[in-house]
């Protein structure tokens, strides 16, 4: 891993414990619960996928729009898609870099269990100690006929999704309809060459 990856997780998980210690890193204020529907458990949470989605055939399904909480109303929604950006562990013979895979995906089976699971309010609870690590916030976008909207992951009382909707996001059955490669940054030279 790089110096400048191990830099921004660090910095990360820096700013995911702090924040969690004094509840401002995504939890919802102590005294004020979240509700079904709510935009967010404070005005500024709104999380991006880890790795950004760039492809413009993903971004077709998967735009790069605020994520908000699932305002529970399932009747509007018509599509629900998962989009990713994930590193191929071998190297481009052809350019030296890793390649990135981002996909689009539409859920054919277990979206109801899904969007049950995402339309669970925030947690009222804040921790006072959080471990220092990124979490994935299983952002899912909903189309509907006004549009499409991002959709995290309900959280618990670390800003981390709940184990409810982690393991709806894990049973959801995908179908890949877009794809595209990009090539990341070379790896580091071998020191030892």
């Amino acid at each position: 891993m790089n110096g400048r990856v191990l830099a921004v997780v660090a910095v990360a998980g820096v700013l995911l414990l702090g924040g969690c210690a004094t509840g401002t890193g995504g939890g919802v204020a102590p005294g004020g619960p979240a509700e079904v529907g709510s935009p967010s458990p404070s005005a500024s949470f709104s999380p991006k996928p880890i790795f950004p989605i760039t492809d413009a055939a993903v971004l077709e399904y998967c735009p790069d729009v605020p994520s908000v909480h699932f305002d529970g109303d399932t009747s509007a929604v018509s599509e629900i898609y998962v989009c990713s950006a994930t590193t191929i562990a071998h190297v481009d013979d052809t350019t030296g870099a890793l390649p990135i895979v981002q996909r689009a995906s539409r859920v054919v089976a277990g979206g109801d269990e899904l969007l049950a699971a995402y339309a669970v309010p925030d947690s009222a609870d804040v921790a006072e100690a959080c471990p220092a690590m990124m979490a994935d916030p299983l952002i899912i976008w909903l189309h509907r006929a006004a549009g499409t909207s991002a959709v995290y992951a309900p959280i618990g009382s670390c800003p981390f999704p709940t184990d409810a909707a982690v393991a709806a996001y894990n049973a959801v059955t995908l179908e890949t309809v877009a794809e595209g490669r990009t090539a990341a940054e070379s790896p580091p030279a071998d020191p030892g060459k």
